[in-house]
């Protein structure tokens, strides 16, 4: 007779795979978070079409393109990048997430599984020359998807930049014709260190239909800021069934 397996969901781990997994619980800790922020107004219809019915844009229309560099977490260094459409939930103000791009198969992992962030690896590079800051990100590498730039100028308050919780839609394929999906509000506690406004510009190249960040328009810069924070991705919760 042959022998049972002795795994039980008890002394499963943290992540896939249960034996040796990927990423560890909850939280994920970030020191010296590296941020450039470009808010702008886009086109209201094109946007609308990424959005869940459950959300409903601004008036005007507004996203957000991030540019972001983590030199240390507990899941290791990575960049990132970041769409966001400013929207509200049954009235609250909430950040939504149609697309994100990161460098490492670690942090791709745990924001789709845990959150449901729409996560693909991406080349993403950051240059520094004299006081001006440049990011690219590409997909593959070659085919450049966006970029930004910026030259902080100017100490703000750092409680003058409002954060709203992000939300992000986790779909998870069907399985005998059964498609789970939902909202799921992500968690975290960040600490603004340093704020700056300044000079800048980002761009969406139209380059990839396969990563159509584009769809989401830069019609007029509302402002560039750039921030360094320390934070703590905390577990989400689920907003609603979709």
């Amino acid at each position: 007779m042959g022998i049972r397996g002795t795994l039980t969901k008890e002394r499963f781990g943290s992540s896939m795979p249960v034996n040796a997994p990927l990423f560890q619980n909850l939280p994920v800790y970030f020191r010296n978070a590296r941020i450039a922020l470009f808010r702008y107004v886009t086109d209201g219809e094109q946007a609308a079409e990424l959005l869940p019915a459950a959300l409903e844009l601004t008036d005007p229309p507004t996203a957000v393109l991030a540019l972001i560099e983590y030199p240390w977490t507990t899941i290791g260094p990575y960049n990132e990048a970041i769409q966001f459409l400013v929207c509200t939930h049954h009235g609250r103000a909430v950040q939504y997430v149609p697309h994100i791009l990161v460098t490492t198969d670690v942090a791709m992992a745990g924001g789709r599984e845990a959150y449901g962030y729409p996560k693909k690896i991406a080349h993403i590079e950051f240059v520094r020359e004299n006081e001006i800051l440049a990011g690219y990100v590409e997909r593959p590498h070659g085919f450049r998807i966006c970029s930004g730039v910026i030259r902080p100028e100017r100490p703000l308050d750092p409680a003058n930049l409002p954060l709203m919780p992000n939300v992000c839609l986790r779909m998870i394929p069907a399985l005998a014709g059964q498609q789970l999906a939902e909202l799921i509000e992500v968690g975290s506690d960040m600490r603004i260190k340093e704020l700056w406004a300044g000079s800048g510009s980002c761009h969406l190249t139209g380059v990839s239909d396969l990563d159509p960040w584009h769809r989401i328009p830069v019609r007029q810069t509302l402002s560039c800021l750039y921030a360094v924070a320390d934070f703590e991705l905390k577990e989400g919760r689920v907003l609603e069934a979709v």
